[in-house]
């Protein structure tokens, strides 16, 4: 499954190098709490593989 973002800033945002944790909460952050919970806690299960959420994030700028 692939989820396509797009976030809008009013000012310039400056991310580091290794950015990737800071979008991950950023996202569970808009998330309801409880589903970011489960979701940090236990993933996504399709039939019955687990998938890790939130495995990698590609942006292009």
């Amino acid at each position: 499954m692939r989820l396509s973002l797009t976030f809008s800033f009013t000012k310039n945002l400056l991310l580091p190098l290794h950015y990737n944790e800071i979008l991950q909460g950023l996202i569970y952050r808009l998330l309801d709490k409880a589903i970011a919970e489960k979701l940090h806690d236990e993933g996504f299960v399709l039939g019955k593989s687990p998938i890790a959420s939130l495995v990698a994030i590609a942006t292009a700028f």
